[in-house]
């Protein structure tokens, strides 16, 4: 299982590792082939400290979905389970914006699209896009809306739970992935899965210090100064523009940094904001009984922050391969 997950993936890998013959017919979609223009984490990767540690949504989902059909294997799903928890985790990000987290607030401000509801979109063949993935998925007899209801949560059955828990693939595969921008290896994401399947959430156990780890990448990352201001900052230079549409969402982001070329910072004075973020915490005194109490151990405390940013040191255009200079 050494090679089982990577943090770049050939297309020999996809063939090599899947069981199923549908996952590298998925992956050769135009859809699908997009996210390789996605950046993982949006704006940060493409500040000075991490430009040369980027990795990207096709890796990520590649990475999920294998740990659904690990996760399926070892639960003795039938095949038809399989195939629906490993199509939904390998499509669960296929409604990414460029730059993911990063530009999708202005998207939902002004047109209501979001990452989930470009994502039903795409899987419905709602949107040119998702027309050839619809297509293939059909061919297979896949049920967008099947997908769609195991991607949500909403399923909270033992097929449907490592989608729906707070301990998920996607989170599990995520915080390891993240591992290689702070050049820290957290854990290995079998082992969080091991745990899980047997419902070992003890005190001390890997779940809990994976917990504890999701918690330092988050404040590590996302909520550091640089993570904020990159955000912050990506915005503003698109924020303004009335020519944003809602296509753009579905651009990769060289074909969307190519339409938005001259834009520069609206802001040359320092600017304090206000961010929500998030704690995660382990709540010992909680034994958990049953899946569906994992929240009650795994908490999410909810806050606010404020950071001084200071504009990029150069109005960089999106051209450049450092977009901020922070």
């Amino acid at each position: 299982m050494e090679d089982y997950l990577k943090f770049k993936y050939t297309h020999e890998d996809i063939f090599r590792l899947f069981v199923d013959s549908i996952v590298p017919s998925i992956c050769e979609t135009a859809a699908f082939q997009r996210l390789k223009g996605i950046s993982f984490l949006g704006a940060v990767e493409r500040t000075p400290e991490y430009s040369k540690r980027r990795n990207n949504r096709f890796d990520h989902s590649i990475g999920v979905a294998l740990l659904a059909q690990y996760y399926a294997q070892k639960m003795g799903f039938s095949e038809r389970d399989r195939i629906a928890v490993v199509v939904a985790a390998l499509l669960h990000d296929i409604g990414h914006a460029p730059l993911s987290h990063s530009i999708e607030p202005l998207f939902a401000e002004r047109f209501g699209l979001d990452h989930h509801v470009a994502t039903e979109k795409i899987l419905r063949g709602e949107v040119g896009l998702g027309k050839g993935l619809h297509s293939t998925l059909s061919k297979y007899a896949i049920d967008a809306d099947e997908l769609i209801n195991l991607m949500s949560g909403a399923d909270r059955t033992k097929t449907g739970r490592i989608f729906s828990s707070p301990i998920n693939v996607d989170t599990v595969e995520a915080i390891w992935r993240g591992g290689s921008y702070v050049r820290k290896q957290f854990f290995h994401p079998l082992s969080v899965l091991d745990a899980f399947i047997e419902c070992d959430f003890k005190t001390g156990s890997i779940v809990d210090r994976f917990w504890a780890e999701k918690h330092s990448f988050y404040w590590l990352m996302i909520y550091s100064k640089d993570g904020v201001a990159a955000d912050y900052w990506a915005r503003d230079r698109v924020g303004g523009n009335k020519r944003l549409a809602p296509d753009d969402f579905y651009l990769t982001e060289k074909h969307f940094m190519c339409k938005y070329v001259a834009e520069t910072v609206s802001k040359v004075d320092p600017v304090e904001v206000s961010i929500k973020v998030r704690h995660f915490e382990v709540d010992e005194r909680q034994e958990v009984s049953c899946y569906d109490t994992l929240s009650a151990r795994y908490k999410v405390v909810k806050s606010k922050k404020s950071v001084l940013l200071h504009p990029p040191k150069k109005l960089e255009s999106f051209r450049n391969s450092t977009l901020l200079l922070i």
